[in-house]
């Protein structure tokens, strides 16, 4: 079981901790977490992971689909940073990514 709580917040940040694990049994949570924080914060958003002790790796590939351009990962753990380009800037047609990135072009074709 993981908990997300917001632990910064001002005009162009927000932080939140992810704690705990995030394992194969939570996914839906997970994804309406994840969109939730995505939809709330108007400016960045930075996922602070160094209290989490699992990502399964549907998990790991949530995540990759959700991110966008103003999201940012600290102290991912291995799993997520070895993700298939998880710091990379391609949204593969997340809606969360089309609609968050500054370059929507480039967030929804290229390669």
């Amino acid at each position: 079981m993981f908990t997300i709580h917001k632990t910064f917040e001002n005009s162009q940040t927000s932080v939140f901790t992810v704690e705990g694990a995030v394992t194969d049994e939570g996914l839906d949570r997970w994804t309406l977490e994840l969109g939730s924080l995505l939809n709330r914060a108007s400016g960045h958003v930075v996922l602070n992971m160094d209290k989490t002790r699992f990502v399964s790796s549907r998990a790991a590939r949530i995540l990759n689909l959700m991110k966008c351009d103003r999201m940012m990962l600290l102290n991912e753990p291995e799993i997520v940073q070895n993700f298939g380009g998880i710091g990379s800037t391609r949204h593969y047609g997340s809606p969360y990514g089309a609609r968050h990135t500054n370059n929507h072009k480039q967030s929804l074709g290229s390669s």
